[in-house]
């Protein structure tokens, strides 16, 4: 058997779905596996390659048309394809390809491609993002599998090393413990404020005594160096660093605290403690979207609902509460 998973988003998202692979290689010991993603992704995927067997990458995706996907599926072989996140371009390819099994969401119109529907409303967030995807192979099997685990990418000690010295380096003192504070995000949720990040940075630098580091993408400099204007001392890595180099800090540090996005996801699977910062709104909370580790806290607005719905005011979050979850996470 032939399986394929298509998976064509972002980071956060590929990592809540790498555990199908788990699921998968269990249920079928001899099929060959599949990934099919973005180019971004090449770095977290290269460090998870014991849970499949194949990776297709695409520059730029967005370019696929249907028949080139198809003539990869046919080319493959796939017997078998998955779509956690269903698009239009990949589902149709799969039905030209005529890959015999096609299964995804009951509830796009183009979900007439597939010959399994699954009848999961995932905006309605009943079940985490990773449980969803899981509840995919469920469906067709028939089965009901144990909850399970994100898969951690590998990091060699030698990139620890590295990452501490780089940091001792540019902070010229050595670097003993630190706190990641990861402002920016790809908007994909409610955010917490720049500046309340940097006042949350201010005050741990003034409270503790961890290192504050500030990572972000090269386009999320703006926001970083803000945060970094609230506390001086904070050491800016915003851009400086590649994702493998980010997944030997993560390895490292005590803590991480962000907004929703694909860096908390990186950390969890690494099982570094982190802090979520999310809205109520089911689509977007973290009940589907959290941190998904019992080494993690998150923290929303209060109360969850106002006038009837729901209370996505993330100034509410004060800086206050988020410094003592800081504290007793720590103790």
């Amino acid at each position: 058997m032939n399986i394929a998973i298509f998976r064509t988003d972002r980071l956060g998202d590929m990592i809540l779905t790498l555990p199908m692979c788990t699921v998968l290689r269990a249920e079928y010991p001899d099929a060959h596996i599949t990934i099919i993603a973005r180019k971004e992704n090449s770095v977290l995927l290269s460090r998870c390659s014991d849970a499949f067997n194949t990776v297709i990458f695409e520059e730029d995706f967005e370019k696929w048309d249907i028949w080139t996907i198809a003539g990869i599926l046919r080319k493959k072989k796939i017997t078998m394809v998955y779509f956690p996140r269903p698009r239009f371009e990949e589902i149709c390819a799969s039905w030209i390809a005529r890959v015999p099994l096609r299964i995804g969401s009951a509830y796009r119109w183009y979900s007439i491609f597939l010959n399994y529907k699954v009848p999961d409303h995932r905006r309605e967030a009943k079940f985490h993002e990773l449980d969803y995807n899981i509840r995919l192979i469920e469906y067709y099997t028939h089965k009901k599998y144990p909850k399970q685990s994100l898969i951690s990418p590998i990091v060699h000690e030698e990139e620890r090393k590295n990452i501490r010295s780089q940091l001792s380096s540019i902070a010229q003192k050595e670097i003993t413990k630190f706190i990641i504070i990861h402002p920016g995000s790809r908007g994909s949720s409610v955010d917490w404020s720049i500046d309340n990040f940097g006042l949350l940075a201010q005050e741990l630098e003034r409270l503790t005594d961890y290192t504050i580091v500030i990572t972000g993408t090269a386009p999320e400099q703006e926001k970083c160096l803000i945060v970094q204007s609230y506390c001086n001392k904070a050491i800016n890595l915003c851009g400086q660093f590649s994702l493998q180099e980010i997944m030997a800090l993560l390895k490292e540090t005590s803590l991480v605290i962000a907004n929703s996005t694909g860096i908390l996801h990186l950390a969890t699977a690494l099982h570094t403690p982190v802090i979520g910062l999310y809205p109520n709104d089911p689509s977007v909370s973290a009940h589907r979207w959290g941190p998904y580790s019992q080494n993690s806290k998150v923290i929303k607005p209060l109360p969850e609902k106002v006038n009837g719905g729901w209370n996505d005011d993330m100034s509410l979050i004060t800086v206050e509460s988020v410094v003592q979850l800081v504290k007793n996470m720590l103790e």
